[in-house]
């Protein structure tokens, strides 16, 4: 019995030891109300691979220079009036001090992170570097957990409280994963923690692993598959797909032979991005008279950047035919 407490006395130091807090370090985010519709799932494996990103602080954000900067350039009496800043004049101009980046590189570095493993973003305001769960755990004093929503399924990593030395805090905005619930990371198996199979298969929208798209796409009780679909007329099933002959047809709309240059729509997006491939195969089957590499142009906010075409998709042939 003397054995069995003294064992236990010694796990329990040990684990107390594991969770101190340097006296130099301070919390930095803290929940501070109960997750609603989120379930903790309980801790994460040391060994998934979390993408870490270090939010810096940015000047010039609170003192009204942004302010001032569009007055400049709107105001009719300005002498710039009518120009635009340049995209590299204003990362410089929101950019945090080289000593708040060099600040964080030696934390990064002394705490086990080599150098070649930590970037800056390309608008400066992020340090990224990616870490399994132990080291970002013992770096930022924490412990991860994994939630589950209630009502979709969706699974993300984060945590209920992180702490920075207090010399960088005042550098720091915030840092992901953190307490907000925003994402996820990778299992030592490569898979999504978020139980997705691919961070860029979105809203749950397909409902076949099968790539080649020989199962329906939309909805979970379509009773045709696509092949089949394609062999019906196009307004045969408008009321579960939607196709642009449907669109077309609904809004009474023809088919354009024209094409002004200044005529664009711009679509937002922030965390949920199309996929190129995807877009390829529905050109193909749905839309051929469009080419098919055809993609959006990006205009990336803060870093934002779109997916990469890997591979053109072969699509399934069919003797369908369209007229352009």
């Amino acid at each position: 019995m003397y054995i069995q407490s003294f064992t236990a006395l010694i796990a329990l130091a040990a684990s107390v030891q594991a969770w101190s807090i340097p006296k130099h370090y301070v919390s930095h985010e803290k929940r501070t109300t109960p997750l609603k519709k989120w379930i903790n799932l309980g801790g994460v494996s040391p060994n998934t691979i979390l993408p870490m990103r270090i939010g810096l602080r940015q000047p010039n954000i609170d003192n009204g220079k942004g302010d001032e900067l569009m007055a400049e350039v709107s105001y009719p009496d300005s002498p710039r009036f009518g120009q635009w800043y340049s995209a590299e004049e204003i990362v410089e101009l929101f950019a945090p001090p080289q000593e708040a980046v060099d600040g964080v590189r030696l934390w990064l570095e002394d705490a086990g992170i080599a150098a070649e493993r930590i970037s800056q973003s390309a608008n400066k305001q992020w340090i990224q570097f990616d870490a399994n769960v132990h080291e970002a755990e013992r770096l930022l004093k924490t412990k991860y957990f994994q939630f589950e929503h209630e009502a979709t399924g969706s699974r993300h990593v984060a945590c209920d409280e992180y702490h920075l030395p207090g010399h960088l805090s005042e550098h720091v905005d915030y840092i992901t994963p953190g307490i907000k619930l925003l994402g996820g990371g990778k299992a030592s198996n490569g898979r999504p923690l978020d139980g997705r199979k691919s961070a860029m298969e979105k809203r749950g929208f397909r409902t076949s692993g099968n790539q080649n798209f020989s199962t329906p796409i939309i909805g979970p009780s379509v009773p045709a598959t696509i092949l089949k679909l394609l062999g019906l007329s196009p307004l045969a099933l408008c009321d579960q797909y939607v196709t642009p002959e449907c669109i077309m047809a609904m809004y009474n709309i023809t088919r354009g032979d024209k094409a002004d240059p200044s005529n664009k729509l711009g679509i937002f997006e922030e965390g949920d991005f199309y996929a190129a491939e995807d877009l390829v195969e529905f050109f193909a089957l749905f839309a051929n008279y469009i080419p098919a590499t055809t993609m959006p142009v990006l205009e990336g906010i803060d870093g934002g950047f779109a997916p990469v075409l890997t591979r053109v998709a072969n699509p399934i042939s069919t003797s369908r035919s369209r007229t352009p």
